[in-house]
């Protein structure tokens, strides 16, 4: 007995000093095994697809660009996949257009439904998340609010005129480090900057008149302090704002033969920026002073036609 206990002993202590060599999690609470995850970024894109057999598609790459997995087919639900937010290095979730839902998606359990709401209708669209786990994503003119338990906030959260911001066609959102919600809005050609701190007192912060007649598509809220939004009409560009929405932009990056149609933008952990191009069907890599440093980053058969991208930090 004396044996089988000292035997039952070291094993434990060869586990225990086995997670803190190599750096692995400890198994959670419901008995999965984070060590099992290689514990680097994931790059999730989610797309309507011109492959006939797989058209709604949420996928899985590598930091590095490399397809690994498809999470989640929802072709024959009719499901399109909108928009994603990052939730934690594990979980997104999934902003859904024909049955407009927010659904959440598990890389251990899969996919199940966060919101089912009467008064989420409309056309959804860009989504993102507020340091307090506020949820919010574009429906038509006006931006719903859910907490993050999935209680609806607001009526709506955001309506389609506050104060100076209106929103008109609205697309791309973003949170900024100061917790300003940045919202693209096409049908006026302005960025919205919105104080979300209090939930019954959205106020309008700024309204950017400057971007010109172009339309605002996808907004990245930088580490390095700027807004980076892509825009289509005209010369398809990338710009830079200020973060608190003052001034005028400066353009960083135009070149039609690799960015054609943007559709999605997305900060990679070293900084530079993804953008995917309709025109050209794949996802282009740039940097913030404008050097195209991947042309095409990743062209495949889920790059037809991207609708979102994010990034699973690593835990």
């Amino acid at each position: 007995m004396m044996m089988v206990l000292t035997h039952i002993i070291k094993c434990c202590l060869f586990v225990t000093v086995l997670w803190a060599i190599t750096g692995c999690s400890k198994p959670s609470s419901d008995g999965f095994f984070y060590g099992a995850f290689d514990n680097k970024p994931k790059l999730i894109i989610s797309s309507s697809s011109a492959i006939a057999t797989s058209p709604y598609i949420v996928a899985q790459y590598s930091i590095e660009g490399v397809f690994e997995k498809v999470l989640y087919d929802s072709t024959f639900e009719n499901v399109v996949p909108r928009s994603m937010v990052a939730i934690d290095p594990f979980t997104f979730l999934i902003a859904t257009e024909t049955t407009d839902s927010i659904l959440r998606f598990s890389l251990f359990d899969g996919v199940s439904t966060f919101v089912s709401n009467s008064n989420f209708t409309g056309n959804i669209f860009e989504g993102a998340r507020t340091s307090n786990g506020d949820i919010f994503v574009i429906e038509g003119n006006t931006v719903e609010s859910f907490d993050a338990s999935g209680a609806r906030l607001g009526n709506p959260r955001i309506g389609t005129t506050i104060g100076g911001c209106v929103l008109n066609v609205a697309r791309g959102m973003a949170v900024t480090a100061s917790g300003l919600l940045v919202v693209g809005s096409q049908g006026n050609d302005d960025i919205q900057f919105y104080n979300v701190s209090n939930p019954a007192a959205t106020a309008c912060s700024v309204s950017n008149q400057s971007l010109g007649n172009v339309d605002p598509v996808s907004i990245v809220a930088h580490s390095d302090g700027g807004i980076y939004v892509a825009h289509s009409g005209g010369t398809d560009a990338v710009l830079r704002f200020n973060a608190d929405g003052s001034g005028s932009s400066t353009s960083i990056y135009s070149n039609l033969t690799a960015l054609n149609n943007p559709t999605a933008m997305v900060e990679l952990p070293d900084g530079t920026l993804l953008v995917a191009s309709d025109g050209t069907n794949n996802i282009i890599r740039i940097d913030t002073a404008g050097n195209l440093l991947n042309n095409p980053f990743i062209q495949d058969g889920f790059t037809a036609f991207v609708q979102s991208m994010i990034v699973l930090e690593t835990p």
